[in-house]
């Protein structure tokens, strides 16, 4: 899973590559933004998004 640090999004970043971006990679790229607060319906902007089950919500709080 991508939060965990394990897994990779679909640019093949892992979480401390996202949390490694200057602001100028911040301000010109926003896909990372659904990996990092995924929700549980799909994205409509990046689509390879995790979705979020409501087990896995709960978990994560």
């Amino acid at each position: 899973m991508f939060l965990t640090g394990e897994g990779h999004d679909h640019r093949g970043r892992f979480l401390a590559d996202v949390l490694a971006f200057d602001n100028a990679i911040l301000e010109r790229s926003h896909d990372y933004i659904q990996w990092l607060f995924p929700l549980p319906e799909a994205s409509r902007f990046s689509a390879g998004a995790p979705v979020l089950s409501h087990e896995e919500i709960a978990l994560i709080r």
